[in-house]
């Protein structure tokens, strides 16, 4: 399976948990709570992107977001964006990225996935 599946796979799951336990907390809860409340969709897309690849595949080094870089754990952030977080957000969330029930959700799924790393 490849890190698209797998990303996919795990956040379908984590999405779950969010729905059931959507107070769960991780080690890290202030930090994604922090960057999910602020007003910048670009960290908040970094930060997920890396907390999901990371689930999906634990050599991924979550600061090389571009594969062709030479530091190992490399991978390709912008697919995995693309074409698992956006659908998701798009067919899931109802197109909600931000709004605050969708931001609450991505903080859930989030520490869900926090979990998973």
């Amino acid at each position: 399976m490849g890190l698209k599946e797998e990303a996919y796979k795990i956040l379908h799951a984590a999405y779950q948990v969010a729905l059931y336990a959507p107070n769960s907390s991780c080690c890290h809860q202030a930090f994604i709570n922090f960057v999910i409340d602020n007003t910048h969709l670009t960290y908040k897309y970094i930060l997920f992107t890396a907390i999901l690849s990371k689930a999906a595949d634990e050599s991924i080094n979550p600061l090389c977001l571009q594969k062709q870089s030479m530091l190992s754990g490399a991978y390709d952030a912008r697919t995995v964006c693309h074409k698992v977080i956006v659908p998701f957000e798009m067919e899931i969330l109802e197109k909600a990225a931000n709004c605050f029930c969708a931001s609450r959700l991505f903080q859930s799924s989030s520490q869900a996935l926090a979990i998973y790393s």
